[in-house]
């Protein structure tokens, strides 16, 4: 099988590729009496200073098997990348993954020794040491049928049995149907479609991915990975939480401290999806009546820092984040809508509704 290299990258030398920890897979078994479409798969936990700066592995592939590798660490990894035996690069991050953590899937062009950088950013406090590697692999056993989009977005069609489906490139939907399935999504904003309504199914967080499993039909339980919504018949489901369906989320805590109804989360996340910037979006929220009742139509820059801190944060201002916000304010040095988008933003408004949104939110789509 032929296969492209990525020449806008460095390879690595070969220092990288002789040093390289080998990674022997065994059999996968998700736990749980669950069942998977994976067939081996190899895990590499650490936690010490100095872990970035050993961060190249080696495992042995299998033509036509596809993989799935997790790369997790205190910040985003810088670039997960897969190389060749010669040390090529042939595949790089895809996009997925929440905080901290990067994915990368691709299909192994022959069988050999292939190596990955997991490409890991360590902090500067002990708390900040912990990387991991993960690599699965899926040899095709496990299921019925394989299917591919391509580089366009697709409607792909699963059939009455385990399917394993692959979108790649494009804004792609995805239809597993009856059996266990697995469904990548691939690049861009991909959508899982599913018959009954949402409270039919679990949704649950599973390793990088989600897990649906039909509690009253036919529909099984399938493992989704890059998919970043849900469309059931009575509502849709955001699970970017990282991208434009958590901003919308998060944006509407910050300014109006309430969860969103529904049809205006669907209608901003919409926004977003069609090249809006979250500024944009920030100030048509300060514009709204809602907003201006809220903090006042003819308020103190004080005042609205103030309320910023207690509606968003839901605490009293520390001084110098008080000082600071003021003064950009009052310098205008940035605008409302850019101090409500850093606040609604930040770690700490992020930290107190990642528990609200981990299994993703609900909201009715626009248009």
């Amino acid at each position: 099988m032929s296969y492209s290299i990525l020449t806008q990258y460095a390879g690595l030398t070969n220092s990288e590729m002789t040093t390289a920890t080998p990674l022997p897979l065994s059999v996968y078994n998700p736990g749980n009496g669950a069942t998977s479409v994976f067939d081996y798969a190899a895990l590499y936990q650490a936690d010490y200073a100095g872990a970035a700066n050993h961060a190249v592995f080696s495992w042995h592939g299998e033509a036509g098997a596809v993989y799935s590798i997790t790369s997790g660490s205190y910040a985003d990894p810088a670039l997960l990348m897969v190389f060749d035996s010669y040390g090529n690069p042939i595949a790089e991050d895809d996009g997925g993954g929440a905080r901290g953590s990067d994915h990368v899937s691709f299909v192994a062009p022959y069988s050999g020794t292939y190596y990955v950088d997991a490409s890991w950013v360590q902090g500067a406090l002990s708390s900040q040491q912990k990387v991991s590697l993960g690599i699965l692999e899926d040899l095709g056993s496990n299921k019925v049928v394989v299917t591919a989009g391509t580089a366009r977005g697709d409607q792909l069609d699963g059939t009455a049995g385990d399917d394993d489906m692959y979108g790649m490139s494009g804004n792609d939907s995805l239809f597993g149907g009856r059996g266990n399935d697995f469904l990548d999504g691939g690049w861009g904003t991909d959508s899982a479609y599913y018959l009954g309504r949402h409270s039919d199914y679990a949704v649950a967080k599973d390793g990088d991915g989600f897990r649906v499993t039909d509690k009253v039909g036919t529909e099984g339980s399938d493992l989704l990975v890059n998919v970043e919504r849900l469309d059931f018949s009575d509502v849709s489901v955001a699970l970017d939480i990282d991208g434009a369906g958590g901003q919308a989320y998060r944006l509407y805590q910050a300014a109006f401290n309430r969860a969103p109804d529904k049809p205006g989360l669907g209608y901003w996340i919409a926004q977003l999806d069609h090249g809006a910037s979250l500024t944009q979006v920030s100030q048509a929220f300060v514009d709204s009546s809602e907003f201006i009742a809220r903090y006042g139509a003819h308020a103190s820059n004080e005042s609205i820092v103030n309320n910023l801190y207690w509606n968003v944060l839901h605490r009293a201002p520390e001084k110098a984040g008080y000082d600071y916000w003021v003064d950009v304010l009052n310098g205008h040095h940035d605008s409302l809508a850019n101090v409500l988008a850093n606040f609604s933003e930040s770690q700490e408004n992020y930290a107190q509704l990642v528990g609200v949104m981990s299994n993703g939110v609900e909201y009715q789509p626009y248009g």
